[in-house]
């Protein structure tokens, strides 16, 4: 019921994961938030908006949130907007309603969800993608549209050179 200035020293930002291994250039960044004065069964509301200036992968562009499993969340909601001419898809992982707004020459894509339980993750899982509450709402239809948009931006760097065919034989040394 209160309001609680962050001071800008308690907020720190770092580059993200996939910024630092992903195949193709991202300035992807996390911004952790220590917030003064919070104790055990205190709300915190945080907003904040994104604004691309160029698609990762050409034409299509997206917004996702993972909801980590070991932390309740009592309301969350992704939205997107876009022009009408843009289609707009949402894909998700866990329970997240879904409702879709035209107007003004635009459409807005949202979901919403809250996670209360408490888990943590199963043996074996490599990362919370995996199986943590997820939703991704973009212009992609489906992975194979994800894979065209890849293809198309990667296809001068794929092509094989002879200097390249020379390298793979003499390294393969006679097998196929």
């Amino acid at each position: 019921g209160k309001h609680i200035n962050v001071a800008s020293s308690a907020i720190f930002t770092q580059s993200t994961s996939s910024a630092l291994h992903a195949p193709f250039l991202s300035d992807g960044q996390v911004k952790n938030v220590v917030f003064p004065s919070v104790s055990p069964g205190s709300t915190i509301h945080l907003k904040y908006v994104e604004h691309f200036k160029h698609a990762y992968l050409p034409g299509e562009y997206s917004a996702s949130v993972k909801l980590a499993p070991n932390v309740p969340v009592k309301s969350v909601k992704v939205s997107v907007t876009a022009p009408d001419s843009m289609s707009l898809h949402m894909h998700a992982r866990g329970s997240w309603s879904k409702h879709k707004h035209h107007g003004h020459g635009t459409t807005t894509l949202s979901a919403a969800s809250s996670w209360s339980n408490v888990e943590f993750p199963p043996q074996g899982t490599a990362a919370l993608s995996q199986y943590a509450p997820m939703v991704v709402i973009g212009t992609a239809a489906d992975w194979k549209a994800v894979a065209g948009a890849y293809h198309r931006l990667t296809a001068k760097k794929r092509q094989l050179t002879p200097a390249l065919r020379q390298t793979a034989a003499k390294a393969a040394d006679g097998a196929h």
